[in-house]
């Protein structure tokens, strides 16, 4: 559509040469904003501030095959994604924290010192206010070491908290709740700063930043645990 912005750039002709009118010129074009699957266009998830540059997790292999550790208590399943067909749900929460799932190798990506690390998660369990869902990064060789944060929901009468081994405790002012989806962006600085906000589906900031700072790891694998008694789902781990 010559003048008009298009969600395509062409890899083969400038816009001006494109009417992207026929099946050529799509053809021809990277797709930026959408994925083209099937038939059809599905549009792609933005990330807070900037465009993704690597998909770490999307789960539309609808495989765990990279992963390791408690692969029964996880499945990719079809119609709770964020975007796309799949996102991972660990169909079997654990007060005891035991329900872990990671990827050390396998994966297209993983995330590094310098990177901006952003996934999405959410409940739809009735004991939502028991969801623990945590995100693990920098995760060593035997998966024994590595980064956790963990949002926790309301309980009880006590605060949502955002509690991790790299940016510290702290108690959140969002009322986080059961069916909304909740982006946890993390920006690891190449020093070891580390910068967490999280997002509502909207794209409002609903808490952060967070801050701490940890410089023991510098990459590693990635990895999933829920610590409640909900299940969890994940989708779209990308680095911005």
């Amino acid at each position: 559509m010559p003048g008009e912005s298009s969600r395509f750039t062409s890899d083969q002709r400038v816009p001006e040469e494109a009417s992207w009118s026929t099946e050529d010129d799509w053809g021809a074009g990277t797709p930026e904003n959408v994925d083209v699957i099937g038939n059809g266009l599905v549009g792609r998830a933005p990330t807070q501030g900037s465009v993704a540059s690597s998909v770490v997790d999307d789960f539309e292999r609808d495989s765990l095959a990279f992963y390791s550790g408690d692969t029964g208590n996880f499945e990719v399943q079809s119609d709770i994604a964020y975007t796309g067909d799949f996102a991972l749900r660990c169909i079997t929460g654990s007060t005891s924290g035991s329900d872990l799932l990671y990827s050390l190798s396998g994966l297209d990506s993983y995330p590094e010192a310098g990177d901006v690390i952003s996934l999405w998660t959410r409940t739809d369990e009735e004991n939502a206010s028991l969801a623990r869902p945590t995100f693990l990064f920098g995760i060593q060789p035997g998966a024994d070491e590595g980064y956790s944060g963990t949002l926790r929901y309301p309980h009880n009468g006590q605060p949502a908290e955002f509690k991790s081994n790299y940016a510290g405790y702290h108690s959140l002012d969002y009322n986080y709740r059961l069916g909304e989806w909740y982006q946890i962006r993390i920006d690891w600085g190449s020093s070891g700063d580390f910068v967490v906000e999280i997002y509502g589906e909207d794209g409002s900031l609903l808490d952060g930043p967070l801050v701490g700072n940890d410089s023991r790891w510098s990459s590693g694998g990635i990895g999933f645990n829920s610590a409640g008694t909900a299940d969890e789902v994940y989708d779209y781990v990308v680095l911005e």
